[in-house]
């Protein structure tokens, strides 16, 4: 089940259909944050898309197949 996310500053909600369909503005992987987090589930990433309203960036979870989370 993917569940919605919302844009912190314009409320403005996203299905996880709709989330994937927004501009991309960052992906941080377990390399990219094992300087700030101490253990990092296999597989999971923070996956950072822009509100398509208000263009704010919008940081959700996401799992990757094949990963352990």
């Amino acid at each position: 089940m993917i569940r919605a996310t919302s844009c912190g500053r314009c409320g403005t909600r996203y299905d996880g259909h709709a989330f994937g369909s927004l501009a991309p503005v960052e992906r941080l992987d377990r390399d990219a944050l094992a300087a700030i987090v101490v253990r990092w589930p296999e597989g999971t990433t923070v996956e950072v898309r822009a509100c398509a309203k208000c263009a704010r960036p919008i940081a959700r979870l996401t799992r990757q197949a094949g990963g352990r989370a």
